[in-house]
């Protein structure tokens, strides 16, 4: 007779990604965390298997060392490669000569099993893709560093050899060597990582705010600095909505917490916000309304409201996210900051 085992299902996947620059004391480490009702670990590739040579595609590559008695040292590495693993609460008796097959040899398994099986890993397969990216937000967040996990930069393709040349006889008369763009990325240290295991164990969703900051530098990696802006001035809008509608009191009538809600946010920067903060926070929001935020504001409305896109720029998109930056370090000059 068969002998049959009752089998804990957890699930293996591997995604690749970009931007991940880790300090090699965390080179094998994991994050541990609940997520949708199943255990979720994410590891980094462990130090044996990072290459030295950058082009070979690897699990990770190293990007810093030093040398020490012969030998390398690697300091820091590129993360190519992330491992998730899936645990929950689903369980399967199975012939126990299934363990000892190919996994794609399914002839010991019966029909109804094999139904079963693909619902289980079709689920987990979407537990999995969505712990990643929810992974990739609270590391971008914890670690400050919006470029983790987004999608390679890549200038247009150059066919052939650029040149300056005479308009008239077409003849080059100077070459166009180009600029070389090498786009790094913040490293991950001990600290963010640590930051990132305690935010993923309370379940923690990164704010809003912080998100669209993150969507606005990345805009402006790759040039779209309409799209930085608007997502400045929501990012700016909705963080001092924040910060005042969570002081209003649970039984406010309902009638006036939607005429609050529905105030304009100029009203928000300059009587409602400044009354939440110190005397210091005051000055330094009234700098960054009249230096900054003003006009981050016009724009944003010039953009979607009349088209005009002269003025969004590259500098005005480093001037207003580090405006933007600078108005969200304020949370701490509250008078009564929130507790949550």
């Amino acid at each position: 007779m068969n002998e049959s085992k009752t089998i804990n299902l957890e699930s293996l996947h591997r995604f690749q990604i970009n931007y991940l620059n880790v300090e090699s004391a965390l080179l094998g480490m994991r994050h541990v965390f609940p997520f949708k009702g199943a255990t979720v670990t994410v590891s980094l590739p462990r130090l044996e298997s990072v290459s030295d040579n950058p082009d070979e595609f690897c699990d990770a590559h190293r990007s810093s060392y030093r040398e020490e008695n012969g030998k390398s040292i690697i300091l820091a590495a590129n993360v190519n490669t992330i491992r998730v693993e899936v645990k929950g609460d689903k369980t399967i008796t199975l012939p126990l000569e299934v363990l000892n097959r190919d996994p794609y040899s399914t002839e010991l398994i019966p029909e109804a099993d094999k139904t079963r099986l693909k619902d289980i890993s079709a689920r987990a397969d979407q537990i999995a893709r969505e712990a990643f990216e929810y992974w990739i937000s609270i590391m971008r967040w914890r670690c400050n560093n919006h470029r983790i996990g987004r999608p390679l930069l890549h200038g247009p393709r150059v066919l052939w050899q650029n040149s300056l040349r005479d308009a008239e006889s077409k003849r080059s008369v100077w070459s166009i060597t180009g600029n070389i763009v090498i786009t790094a990325t913040r490293e991950v240290t001990t600290t963010g990582w640590d930051q990132a295991q305690t935010s993923l164990q309370a379940c923690e969703e990164v704010p809003v705010h912080i998100l669209l900051l993150d969507d606005a530098r990345e805009n402006l990696s790759r040039g779209d600095y309409r799209r930085s802006i608007i997502d400045l001035a929501v990012a700016c809008e909705v963080f001092m909505r924040t910060l005042v509608l969570r002081t209003i009191p649970e039984d406010l009538d309902k009638d006036m917490l939607a005429m609050i809600e529905e105030v304009s946010i100029h009203q928000y920067m300059k009587k409602y916000l400044p009354n939440l903060l110190t005397e210091d926070g005051q000055s330094d929001l009234k700098k960054l309304v009249s230096g900054h935020l003003n006009s981050l504001f016009e724009l944003r409305n010039k953009i979607m409201h009349m088209a005009q896109n002269d003025r969004a720029t590259r500098e005005n998109c480093v001037r207003f996210i580090q405006a933007t930056s600078t108005l969200f370090e304020l949370e701490k000059a509250m008078t009564n900051p929130s507790t949550d």
